[in-house]
């Protein structure tokens, strides 16, 4: 945000003067609306510019939208709630004819669809000097725009927004908002629900919003899956280079319910966006643990260490199951197979481990990291160890292991009485089969072959 800020102060205020008409994009959540509004406040108050500002309001499927309209004179701000959409063009007519003697007046829009510009209501903000809209905005090759990206928000920015709030439920939060502030500071009840009813919604057609594609009508809304980030948030230049820009599915929990529905390229993206942009960082070790779960899926994950390399063989049966930490013990005592490779459908569960691998008559508590030190708590482990063991057959060996990016060894700090009977083991992941096309822009992966 304060890169989006000192870009947009720069066009005004240092010379020489750009004067450029910015369009500020990002996806749903993000704080573009309040940005805006804020800089607007900033020009009219210190620097006595004169602004006209509309602001779309979202109402309910069937209704007509009015507009919020406010009006900056200096340090006076007129507000008009609740405008008809066709009173817009007369009251900003007004308003500049009033202002012909400032030295400054802008016509400002926040939220406005790019393919509604052609309405009577709208046609103002075909050229106007400021606006805020989604990620789906297109510059066409007659217009004088530049562009400019509200990246989404990381876990850190979001600490740093609610540094009070308890570990448990910021973690809750951000396993289902992802990169959305907006979403992340919904009550928990209302963020679920919405996260469900998006993910439910998303048929064939649609799926293509998760590759961050919303050309069809269709798609509206779905984009709230998605977050757009921009690839390097230290390098300003990329701030307004949409070729520097990505979007992806940044939930844990969405990442998670997707593994059997989404394309791999979901998964791609995510990861190759993360390990770049956010090496080691929990989005990289979200979407690292994430593209486990799929290639898992797939039947194409492999992982090597010590010598020894596991497979994700065409017998073993893939599943996510457990809404809940209960549901997931008691399927564990209940459910394990010979072969077998599951996962929490819980984005919360205990940082112990991220899946159960059973093979070979070995069981594997997987727990996948990108960070240099990994925290074994022994104590989380020992009920899902006894879980597994009321119901294991075959004398299975029991080992817990910890897979990392490739080429990259972590650190194991263990914490409590030891399990017994649980061997250690560092892995790589990797895969050798028909999807190492896909998946040679990532460098976390071993590809073999």
């Amino acid at each position: 945000m304060k890169v989006v800020w000192a870009i947009l102060y720069d066009n005004y205020f240092v010379e020489p003067v750009q004067d450029v008409h910015y369009v500020l994009l990002g996806s749903p959540g993000d704080g573009k609306s309040a940005l805006l509004v804020l800089f607007c406040c900033f020009l009219s108050q210190m620097h006595n510019f004169d602004i006209f500002l509309a602001r779309h309001v979202i109402c309910d499927a069937g209704t007509t939208s009015p507009d919020v309209v406010l009006c900056f004179r200096g340090s006076v701000v007129t507000g008009y709630p609740k405008i008809p959409r066709g009173l817009l063009p007369y009251i900003e007519f007004n308003l500049s004819e009033s202002c012909m003697s400032t030295q400054r007046y802008l016509v400002v829009g926040d939220g406005y669809h790019q393919n509604s510009f052609i309405t009577d209501g709208l046609n103002i903000f075909q050229s106007s000097d400021l606006l805020s809209t989604s990620g789906q905005y297109r510059l066409s090759s007659q217009d004088n725009r530049s562009l400019v990206l509200m990246s989404a928000w990381t876990r850190h920015d979001l600490g740093a927004l609610y540094p009070t709030l308890p570990i448990n439920i910021f973690e809750t939060q951000y396993a289902y908002s992802g990169g959305n502030a907006r979403d992340f500071c919904r009550q928990f009840s209302d963020l679920y629900e919405r996260r469900m009813t998006t993910l439910q919604r998303l048929t064939p057609a649609t799926m293509e919003t998760l590759l961050g594609r919303y050309d069809d009508a269709r798609c509206q809304g779905m984009d709230t899956l998605t977050s757009l980030y921009v690839k390097d948030a230290t390098d300003r230049s990329m701030y307004t280079r949409p070729s520097m820009w990505k979007a992806i599915v940044d939930s844990k929990f969405a990442l998670t319910e997707l593994v059997t529905k989404a394309d791999l390229q979901v998964y791609v993206n995510a990861l190759h966006l993360a390990e770049n942009a956010m090496r080691g960082g929990t989005l990289h070790g979200i979407a690292f643990g994430a593209m486990l779960h799929k290639l898992a899926w797939l039947k194409q994950l492999e992982l090597r260490g010590g010598g020894l390399v596991v497979s994700v063989t065409d017998e073993c049966q893939v599943m996510g199951h457990g809404a809940s930490y209960g549901e997931c013990i008691e399927f564990l005592k209940t459910n394990t197979r010979t072969y077998m490779y599951w996962y929490p459908a819980y984005a919360t569960f205990p940082p112990i481990l991220d899946s159960i691998l059973i093979v070979d008559g070995v069981v594997y508590y997987l727990k996948t990291t990108v960070a240099e030190t990994h925290a074994l708590d022994w104590d989380q482990l020992r009920e899902i160890h006894e879980a597994v063991i009321s119901n294991a057959t075959n004398n299975h060996r029991f080992v817990y292991g910890v897979v990392t990016p490739v080429g990259m060894s972590c650190q194991i700090a263990p914490r409590g009485t030891p399990t017994t009977g649980v061997d250690m083991w560092e892995a790589w992941a990797g895969t050798s089969g028909h999807v190492q096309r896909e998946l040679r822009s990532l460098r976390c992966l071993h590809l073999v072959g």
